[in-house]
């Protein structure tokens, strides 16, 4: 039940309202809300709701802090795509690098090449009779005929003879191989142009990206895991939103209950201080006691569909009213205090 020390309060309030008694905090219109409250036994609605107001604050703070990284985000969304192409259109393979850098060599080196494998040929398999030197063959294939004329004679020395037959084979087959490779060898300056040109585009990306193109790769995988957590900024605006809707619901239906109890309690004060005011022989003060809500279509919503400006002490604005002389109007308690008007004591 409401305490009836409240009408008493403020009966004795409106009797001498430029005294200097405990009561004069009712002269603060911020007070009015919080002596309502209390009249109502409505303080741990209040709070509750409080309570809900400030899970909402956060989840807001965290919908604005989100918004400015997301316009972070934009930027960094496009900067990582940008990274991401690059990386992508270069088709990197590991330790195609050193593959480039060889075949560069050796592009770059064909003439000298040709002519150390030639001299090499020359040396092992020369078949020119004009040449003042004997190829390396030739002596050899004399030492094998010499060889089989000892192991005629004596066949402890086949193993030897095999062995220099294996020899002559292999010799021949590796002088026919430098053959093949010297005639392989071509100078192509446009291969040689691209793989320059494809170096030069692998260093670029090491200064940007890493040391080395396994450096690049896993540059590459970190930015993909980067870009995810970048577009998932939709997926966590989405679940903040719908949290908010969800407490801004709670709120509205919170701050009705609240609003309904405090309009019923503002009715049962009013009787309560006519009551004390006439017992008091002060008939002619009236008192009111003024609830509203400032409609804000970014409040909370009200069950008569509109939506209201609110704090933590919910959605009202609670304020005393009074006329201590007949045919005043009502007004706000502390415009009459600051007039210096009081109504007749008895």
């Amino acid at each position: 039940m409401p305490s009836p020390g409240a009408a008493t309060t403020i009966g004795r309030l409106l009797v001498d309202i430029h005294g200097q008694s405990e009561h004069l905090s009712l002269l603060d219109n911020r007070s009015h809300l919080v002596f309502l409250d209390s009249y109502a036994h409505t303080r741990d609605m209040r709070n509750d709701f409080s309570i809900k107001v400030i899970e909402l604050r956060k989840i807001e703070r965290e919908l604005e802090e989100l918004s400015k990284m997301n316009r972070i985000g934009i930027r960094r969304e496009e900067f990582l795509r940008f990274q991401l192409d690059e990386i992508a259109q270069a088709k990197l393979r590991d330790g195609e690098e050193e593959e480039l850098e060889g075949e560069r060599n050796i592009l770059a080196s064909t003439e000298k090449l040709k002519t150390f494998s030639y001299e090499v040929y020359r040396a092992l398999y020369e078949d020119d009779t004009t040449h003042r030197q004997t190829p390396a063959l030739d002596r050899l294939n004399e030492a094998v005929q010499a060889l089989k004329k000892l192991v005629a004679l004596d066949p402890n020395l086949a193993q030897q003879l095999k062995f220099l037959e294996e020899t002559t084979y292999g010799i021949t087959e590796t002088a026919r191989d430098i053959r093949a490779y010297s005639d392989r060898l071509h100078y192509d300056p446009n291969r040689l142009e691209e793989i320059e040109s494809r170096l030069e585009m692998l260093r670029s990306l090491k200064r940007k990206y890493g040391q080395t193109i396994a450096d690049i790769l896993a540059y590459r995988v970190k930015a993909e895991e980067d870009l995810e957590k970048v577009c998932h900024y939709a997926e966590r605006r989405t679940g903040l939103d719908k949290a908010r809707n969800a407490l801004k619901e709670e709120l509205g239906l919170m701050a009705s209950r609240l609003s309904q109890k405090r309009f019923q309690a503002a009715k049962k004060l009013m009787a309560d201080v006519e009551q004390e005011l006439s017992d008091l022989n002060m008939s002619q003060v009236q008192f009111g006691v003024s609830i509203n809500q400032q409609p804000d279509g970014e409040g909370i919503p009200f069950h008569d569909g509109k939506s209201y400006a609110f704090s933590e002490d919910g959605a009202d604005t609670v304020e005393f009213m009074a006329a201590t002389n007949p045919g005043e109007p009502i007004k706000p308690l502390a415009r009459i205090a600051s007039t210096g008007k009081s109504p007749v004591s008895p």
